[in-house]
């Protein structure tokens, strides 16, 4: 499967669920969790008033959160109806001011040019799992941070405590998914994309010289993750315990590494 083909089948998908993304991730407790987690993570590396370039930024629900922090974010999208929810939200909160969206492909940063650099690159959600090679995306980055800036992505792990332990109810399928080389097939709202899996080393690899590993943690370690709600839906004190434990566990060497998506921060020094 081509780039191409690859990154066309995503967009397809994502852009069938923009007009839902919203109602799906306000429901949640889990995405509301996990999205609380990657904020705190994230605020720990951005200066006042910081510029943040989003990538995959979807609906704008985080470009929002940073702009009312203060932030002014380019939020880029290769979904043309992902970014028209995106604008809606942007101008109902009155931030148009602080957030700008951009149509373009985390496959294409070329486009974006050479005379804007950015303090911050954030990725949420496992977006950039989509990319069959990180390096090609990976290699744009130090032309686009200042020095001493910063880049926090948000990755589907390639291994999750959770999933693997369906093994023990013969769920095989489901349990190993995330170990097929070559990417693992994928299906959202009827189309089929692949999904690819990097540890930290990979993304650190992939952006080149000058990168430094700052922070790392997992989401949805001890929790279960989003995929699970429904489990949880009339066990909400269950549900905070495992949260409160994952806040601690999930910072630790090796758990770090074991939930549904890890959090990684490196910081650009040339």
């Amino acid at each position: 499967m081509s780039t191409h083909v690859q990154i066309s089948g995503a967009e397809e998908a994502f852009s069938k669920q923009a007009s839902s993304f919203d109602k799906i991730d306000f429901e949640s407790e889990i995405i509301k969790q996990m999205r609380l987690r990657v904020y705190a993570h994230t605020d720990r590396f951005l200066k006042k008033c910081s510029s943040i370039l989003e990538l995959n930024a979807g609906t704008g629900i985080d470009g929002c959160h940073f702009a009312e922090q203060g932030h002014s974010v380019l939020a880029t999208d290769v979904s043309e109806k992902m970014l028209a929810q995106a604008d809606l939200k942007i101008r109902s909160r009155e931030l148009s001011s602080k957030v700008k969206t951009l149509r373009n492909s985390f496959q294409e940063l070329d486009k974006l040019g050479t005379e804007k650099k950015y303090d911050h690159i954030f990725s949420d959600f496992g977006g950039l799992n989509c990319a069959e090679d990180f390096k090609e995306v990976g290699k744009h980055f130090r032309r686009l941070l200042k020095p001493g800036g910063h880049v926090t992505l948000v990755m589907i792990s390639p291994f999750c405590l959770w999933e693997t332990s369906l093994a023990l109810k013969g769920n095989f399928r489901l349990a190993f998914r995330r170990f097929k080389k070559g990417g693992t097939p994928s299906l959202l709202e009827g189309v089929h994309f692949k999904t690819y899996y990097y540890w930290p080393k990979h993304l650190q690899r992939g952006m080149g010289e000058g990168f430094e590993l700052k922070a790392l943690e997992g989401l949805a370690v001890l929790a279960p993750p989003p995929y699970l709600e429904a489990r949880f839906k009339n066990r909400s004190g269950l549900l905070k315990q495992l949260f409160a434990i994952d806040d601690i566990v999930s910072k630790w060497p090796v758990f770090s590494l074991m939930g549904d998506h890890f959090i990684a921060t490196f910081r650009y020094n040339p």
